[in-house]
C-alpha cells in the first residue's frame, strides 16, 4: 500500500469498473495510466483514454479475451487505439482485422514493420 490511495485502486486488480471510470478522469496522469492497463476497465474508458494515452491502452492485458468476445471491436476503436495495438504484444491478435480493412492496414504497416513481436 501506498501514501496514495487512488494509485493503489487503480492498479488492484479487485477494483469495480465503476471505480476505474471514476479513476480515469483523476488529476494525476499516473493514476490514469493504471486505469489504462488494469484488466478491469471498461471498453468505453479504454477507448476514451485512448485519446492521449493509446500506448498505454495497448499494454493492458484484457485484450485477447476483449478480442475473443467480440471480433469487430477495433471496427469501433479509435485509430491511434488500433495503431498502438499494431505496436504491440497484441499485434499478431490484430492482423486479420487489419487485412480486411486495407486503409487502416496500409496506415499501420509502418508500425507493423518495426514490431519486434512480429
Amino acid at each position: 500500500m501506498s501514501f496514495r490511495p487512488d494509485l493503489d485502486r487503480a492498479r488492484s486488480p479487485r477494483t469495480t469498473p465503476e471505480e476505474l471510470r471514476r479513476l480515469s478522469k483523476d488529476w494525476a496522469w499516473d493514476v490514469r495510466a493504471e486505469v489504462a492497463q488494469n484488466p478491469n476497465c471498461p471498453l468505453d474508458v479504454l477507448f476514451a483514454l485512448s485519446d492521449k494515452d493509446a500506448h498505454l491502452v495497448a499494454k493492458n492485458l484484457a485484450w485477447p479475451m476483449l478480442l475473443l468476445e467480440s471480433p469487430d471491436l477495433l471496427g469501433k476503436a479509435p485509430f491511434k487505439l488500433v495503431e498502438a495495438l499494431a505496436g504491440s504484444e497484441h499485434a499478431p491478435l490484430i492482423l486479420g482485422w487489419l487485412r480486411r480493412k486495407p486503409s487502416w492496414l496500409a496506415s499501420t504497416l509502418i508500425v507493423l514493420v518495426a514490431n519486434p513481436v512480429l
